[in-house]
């Protein structure tokens, strides 16, 4: 609560919630501590792929249990994500067709209701992606990008050619990349400056769970990752190199407790 607090005051202007987590209120609470600065909501909406009007429903109950939860009456974008280990039909998950039912479904769904300006589509593997940027009603997309998990880059181009915004998630690996260079090895929040380099993100999605943390991500943001050192950071964490060439890009701006940093 107090990193959000600072968050807030020091500028952020994006948070990403989960209405699942139960957690939307400490939020809300932080925001009105800070004097309810103006602030971007983005919320996670998850259902498994499954026949009949269930995905729709369970759009509509997310949008739904996070405009009482924060107390608004609009958000900025709903994130929507398919519940792998719900998904009872598993061939259902390598289906494009099925997979951009759900994506036409749920953007459709949350859409309608009036109350989400953008449908974002969370994307587990590049098939999903592919199958998210055939529909229409997606306006942006998501997925876990970080130096463990690069493949979101091969889709940049088609991303920049049609200004669609990408989140990058996990961009620290969940937080593995944090330890995993040892003592002399890169700061630990140096994978989000090489996410925030590459110009075709539009915000890196992080957590973070105290006002030193929240130092640390807000510095990372500012840095100009420097490429000729990327070998040694890639070897520092383990990881094969390269993966691909970086853009250059200055990183600049905020990130939240499950929120996003922008450059």
């Amino acid at each position: 609560m107090t990193a959000l607090v600072r968050a807030l005051s020091d500028g952020l202007d994006w948070v990403h919630t989960n209405p699942a987590l139960g957690t939307q209120w400490a939020v809300r609470t932080a925001w009105e501590r800070a004097d309810r600065p103006p602030l971007r909501h983005a919320v996670k909406v998850e259902s498994p792929i499954a026949p009949g009007p269930a995905p729709r429903s369970a759009a509509r109950r997310s949008v739904e249990r996070s405009l009482h939860a924060l107390e608004v009456s609009r958000v900025h974008a709903a994130v929507l994500e398919i519940d792998l280990k719900g998904t009872e039909d598993l061939g259902a998950l390598s289906d494009p067709a099925r997979v951009r039912a759900f994506y036409a479904q749920a953007s459709e769904e949350v859409l309608a209701t009036g109350d989400v300006a953008e449908a974002f589509a969370y994307c587990h593997s590049p098939q999903h992606l592919a199958a998210a940027l055939a529909v229409e009603s997606v306006t942006g997309v998501a997925a876990q990008f970080s130096p463990a998990e690069t493949w979101p880059r091969r889709f940049f181009p088609e991303l920049r050619s049609r200004r669609l915004p990408f989140l990058g998630m996990a961009p620290l690996w969940r937080g593995r990349l944090t330890a995993r260079a040892g003592p002399g090895g890169p700061p630990a929040t140096t994978p989000l400056a090489w996410v925030l380099n590459h110009t075709d993100v539009s915000r890196a999605v992080v957590t973070v769970s105290s006002v030193d943390h929240w130092e640390g991500v807000l510095a990372a943001t500012r840095e100009r990752y420097d490429p000729a050192r990327e070998r040694g950071h890639f070897e520092a964490w383990g990881l094969d190199w390269p993966p691909d060439p970086l853009t250059g890009g200055a990183a600049a701006a905020d990130a939240p407790v499950e929120g996003g940093a922008r450059r």
